[in-house]
């Protein structure tokens, strides 16, 4: 009894060093649900965005990243709109000085007026520097949020299509026969011109 029990158990140890072992997966592509099939018969417009959504739905780390992203984007409105409506007035009211100034008929009093509004517009610049370098910096970190954000859907879509054309190609055989049947008929049609 002891020998069956020890043989079973070789048998098992054996069957279990010879079975294949599976890639591991990404626990997000892992996900039965995940499939470029779904994606493609929804009839996706952009079907890498509807692979990374469907990926990103199944995940909490993408959820919750996305989740972020768009909050930070709805309320960068909010975060510039009281420099942007103080920098808008500001200019509004300096074109206006401007056309009024271009008004005055007598030219002395047109340039020294003109000399006023040109060094109020240097204060104002100055004292909005670092308003408008904070602004400028925030835009291009948009911009680096946004480069970074397709990187990131590149990346997460790169291995699901790469899995789907792995398992997916069509065999070659219909275009072997295709091609066969073709050179066929170029010989039947080679050897019709010879007679």
């Amino acid at each position: 009894m002891p020998i069956k029990i020890f043989a079973g158990l070789i048998v098992l140890i054996c069957i279990s060093c010879n079975t294949n072992r599976k890639k591991q997966v990404p626990k997000v592509l892992d996900n039965k649900k995940i499939s470029i099939e779904k994606a493609v018969k929804r009839g996706e417009e952009d079907i890498l965005e509807g692979l990374y959504k469907e990926i990103a739905d199944t995940s909490e780390i993408l959820n919750h990243f996305e989740s972020g992203l768009q909050e930070l984007y709805k309320s960068k409105d909010d975060s510039l709109a009281a420099i942007s409506t103080f920098d808008n007035q500001n200019g509004n009211y300096y074109k206006s000085a401007a056309a009024h100034a271009k008004q005055i008929t007598d030219s002395v009093l047109r340039i020294n007026i003109s000399i006023l509004i040109s060094s109020s517009i240097k204060k104002y610049d100055s004292i909005t520097s670092r308003h408008d370098s904070l602004v400028k910096n925030i835009m291009q970190n948009e911009a680096t949020l946004k480069d970074l954000h397709k990187v990131l859907k590149i990346a997460y879509t790169l291995p699901l299509i790469e899995k789907y054309q792995q398992d997916n190609l069509p065999g070659a055989e219909p275009l072997e026969g295709f091609s066969n049947r073709q050179h066929e008929i170029m010989q039947l049609a080679d050897t019709l011109i010879k007679k």
